[in-house]
């Protein structure tokens, strides 16, 4: 047994391994740890046993660990009387006879301490783990509501936008896509269109069309009226066809078309084809003919035309306006016909804002809106104005609240051109109304 333990304490890596439990363990003997772990070869696994009440187990000295009496162990000399041994174990089982159960009762108690100490320090980690994940629940709140707060702003930011006032015809062109049939750019029509510094915010598209000489609108729409906030409300950007369309003739052609009798067929064609738009027929040279046939500039044409197409010309643009219901509209020449229809474009893209809160409502018995309080028939005063819609109402109030205040503010006012931009700084309110 000596060489055998001689043999486990020349072993560096045992030695080592003994040291790191002792270090844990110091209640365990240095030679008892070095048969352990020569048996698991491992420190962790040993410290492992000794807390489970396996330590020792598999090994030499397993029989005695597990005995309920200690049989210590003697080398016996040359000398030595044998029965004198046995006497001495004897005595040694006297003084302790329950060493056995001491000893398990100690291997339980310290598995129940490691078990109660495991079952804290897993309460501990879950209480933290509900800490990290309350804290987490927390801050993924805030940021939710920040970015809530956030998106409030910005959409309030932008009915704010799509409710100021719009005075400017050309601006709103912006909005507003030209569709002119392909064979009206051999006219130079949509260069000179291009080239007019007003119109440069038009959208202008050449397309095929099933009738040449056509011209179609076409709005993008990014803000819709809200009946029952009175204002506009921001929405998806698309693209919808407006209820007009132009159609452009020469007046050479137009003649033509009178004469063959033609016209009101073609005209009925394009009605029925586009049944839910308003025409537009646009006359290139009309006044320019009228001339040289008053003047008899030119006596061939004046013979040529005067007899038979004076009266019908006059017939068909009658049954044009009157039957047909046509917007006539005439032009000099390719130029002033490009200007007609910038202009044309123009009036069409203020339609949406005309249309809303914007008409002059003169007196008449029962139609009169009356104010629940001062302030409230202000409100209801100012809406009757032109471009005046209630968001911008109530951003003159919030700044002017009475009609005095107003009216002093323009007194005040030392030039035509400070009084017309006296209200362009007001911001339009849209708090209240939402």
């Amino acid at each position: 047994m000596t060489d055998s333990f001689e043999k486990l304490k020349n072993d560096k890596e045992l030695q080592i391994m003994a040291i790191e439990v002792q270090a844990i363990c110091s209640e365990k003997s240095f030679e008892e740890i070095l048969v352990d772990l020569h048996k698991t070869r491992n420190a962790e696994l040993t410290i492992n046993r000794i807390f489970d009440g396996n330590f020792l187990e598999g090994t030499r000295f397993d029989t005695l660990k597990k005995s309920k009496f200690s049989f210590p162990i003697h080398l016996l000399d040359e000398k030595d009387d044998a029965s004198s041994c046995v006497h001495q174990v004897h005595v040694l089982n006297q003084e302790n006879p329950n060493i056995g159960d001491d000893i398990a009762n100690q291997r339980c108690q310290r598995k129940n301490d490691n078990i109660n100490e495991e079952g804290i320090n897993r309460i501990k980690e879950v209480e933290k783990l509900e800490r990290k994940t309350q804290k987490e629940q927390q801050r993924l709140e805030r940021k939710k509501q920040k970015e809530e707060r956030e998106a409030e702003k910005k959409r309030l930011k932008q009915i704010q936008e799509v409710n100021k006032t719009k005075y400017d015809k050309f601006e709103l062109c912006r909005e507003l896509i030209l569709d002119i049939s392909n064979n009206l750019s051999e006219k130079n029509l949509v260069d000179y269109l291009r080239d007019n510094p007003k119109y440069t915010l038009l959208t202008i598209n050449v397309v095929q069309h099933d009738f040449p000489n056509i011209i179609k609108w076409r709005r993008k729409i990014t803000a819709e009226w809200d009946d029952e906030f009175c204002a506009f409300m921001p929405a998806p950007e698309r693209i919808q066809e407006e209820s007009f369309l132009l159609i452009y003739f020469e007046i050479s052609e137009f003649t033509k078309f009178i004469k063959d009798d033609i016209l009101s067929d073609n005209i009925n064609k394009i009605q029925e084809t586009f049944s839910s738009k308003r025409i537009i027929i646009l006359i290139e040279g009309y006044e320019s003919y009228c001339r040289r046939r008053k003047t008899q500039i030119n006596r061939n044409f004046t013979n040529a035309v005067r007899s038979g197409i004076e009266h019908d010309l006059e017939e068909e643009l009658l049954w044009l306006q009157v039957i047909a219901k046509c917007l006539i509209v005439h032009t000099k020449n390719i130029q002033d016909t490009a200007e007609m229809i910038g202009i044309l474009s123009a009036d069409i893209a203020t339609i949406p804002y005309k249309n809303r809160n914007c008409d002059l409502n003169f007196w008449a018995e029962g139609q009169v809106r009356s104010g629940t309080d001062p302030s409230n028939t202000w409100l209801r005063m100012l809406q009757e104005i032109q471009f005046v819609t209630e968001p911008v109402a109530r951003g003159i109030i919030n700044v002017y609240p009475t009609v005095r205040s107003l009216y002093k503010a323009y007194q005040r006012c030392l030039t035509r051109e400070e009084a017309e931009n006296l209200l362009t700084s007001v911001e339009t309110s849209v708090e209240k109304i939402i």
